[in-house]
């Protein structure tokens, strides 16, 4: 069986890569190592990986990685090989969905066994700069609002805070500069319009280091999950972050919840688009789920 794993190559844990998970992947199933350059690259390389033949890639990275990965193989036209994922980010919601652990022993014993289950996941079609459309998949979610600009700050911060810090210096900083826009949603019988700070369709259970949008979601019950938070004061939105990170779904009034294999976004103006920690257009938005597209690596 041929291995590709592409790894991040600004990941901040690659060198805990390559010291502790990669000499055991060595030995065991020999695995190709191909390291991203610049931005966009893990998708290109992942697309030269199914043309090549490899039967199982490996996304080593975070959520913005596996995106890519994703993305190469699905548009690459030919039969997906199996993913998997060596979670090495910082915000890592996707691992939590799929069960996902940077551990050398854990990533061969599911090749090994075949832990395969066929998931789901999100097409995307919205509009670039010129208003032209454009198509992307998404694996764990895609987000309107505070989203895009959170990972944007994410990004662009400094890692000396550790991840959980320099998430919630993001959100809050977010909050305050960037004001709720008004958009209008449709998702099977609910019609939602009014101002929001932030939209997500979810795939997964969490985003933005570990915010449960979707805490009853799976990534093969072949819905999306609509996550929609109006406009609450700055002390009740921050009461609300802290309810948010516990998996289950909250009751207060500003939160919407619903679930639907499509969903419709559209607002006065473009607004931003972000899917899996990656910026891919802006609104209109449309979604829908893909059942069981993909053969992916999980212990649960």
């Amino acid at each position: 069986m041929r291995v590709l794993v592409i790894l991040n190559g600004i990941s901040r844990k690659r060198n805990t890569f390559y010291r502790k998970i990669y000499p055991p992947l060595k030995k065991q199933l020999q695995p190709e190592v191909w390291v991203t350059q610049y931005a966009g690259h893990a998708e290109e390389l992942a697309a030269q990986g199914v043309s090549q033949g490899f039967q199982v890639i490996l996304s080593a990275g975070g959520d913005g990685t596996a995106h890519q990965v994703l993305n190469g193989v699905m548009k690459s036209g030919l039969a997906p090989p199996l993913l998997g994922l060596i979670p090495l980010g910082s915000g890592n919601d996707l691992a939590r969905a799929v069960g996902a652990i940077a551990d050398a022993g854990h990533i061969i014993n599911l090749v090994r066994m075949n832990r395969v289950v066929q998931i789901d996941v999100g097409l995307i079609r919205a509009q670039d700069t010129e208003g032209q459309q454009v198509t992307e998949y998404f694996i764990n979610e895609c987000s309107m609002g505070m989203g895009p600009e959170v990972v944007r700050r994410v990004n662009a911060g400094g890692r000396f805070l550790g991840a959980g810090l320099m998430y919630l210096k993001s959100i809050i900083a977010t909050f305050l500069f960037l004001k709720p826009e008004s958009i209008k949603v449709t998702a099977g019988e609910l019609k939602w319009s009014g101002k929001s700070r932030v939209m997500a369709i979810a795939n997964g259970k969490a985003f933005g280091h570990g915010v449960y949008i979707a805490p009853q979601a799976s990534v093969c019950d072949g819905v999306l999950n609509l996550f929609i938070a109006a406009n609450p004061p700055l002390l009740r939105f921050l009461m609300l972050l802290q309810v948010l990170k516990k998996p289950r779904e909250s009751g207060d009034g500003c939160l919407t919840y619903a679930t639907s294999s499509q969903v419709e976004v559209t607002s006065e103006r473009p607004l931003p688009v972000e899917a899996d920690g990656e910026l891919v257009g802006y609104s209109p938005l449309y979604c829908e789920v893909v059942r069981n597209k993909v053969n992916f690596l999980c212990a649960s």
